[in-house]
């Protein structure tokens, strides 16, 4: 439980920090087109942290189930092509996408055992 604790603490921050530089060029960009797909990465960025929030809620209360699996699925299959495309913070990008998976699999794996 710690190391899943750990992850998904590692992707809430690497998510603010990512947030914090689209903010910064969100305020200096004068493209219109630029701004919206700015602000479309930022509401992105911050769904994952509302996912990132209900599975840590799940994995403390040892609800662990159908839902919280799914929810991985969705923010390592979903937001994995997405992620790809932001072109600030690759690294940070690869490591939140990295944490996903080792998630998702170690969530697919307690699932399993426990049946």
């Amino acid at each position: 439980m710690i190391e899943k604790n750990i992850l998904l603490d590692c992707i809430s921050k690497a998510c603010i920090e990512i947030q914090q530089v689209l903010n910064e060029h969100l305020h200096n960009t004068t493209n219109p087109d630029y701004k919206i797909q700015i602000e479309k990465d930022l509401v992105m960025f911050n769904n994952l942290r509302h996912i990132v929030k209900a599975v840590k809620n799940d994995i403390n209360l040892d609800r662990v189930g159908a839902s919280t699996e799914l929810l991985l699925r969705i923010a390592a299959n979903d937001f994995k092509h997405k992620l790809t495309l932001i072109p600030d913070k690759k690294t940070k990008c690869k490591e939140i996408m990295q944490a996903l998976k080792v998630l998702h699999k170690n969530i697919l794996d307690v699932k399993t055992n426990v049946k």
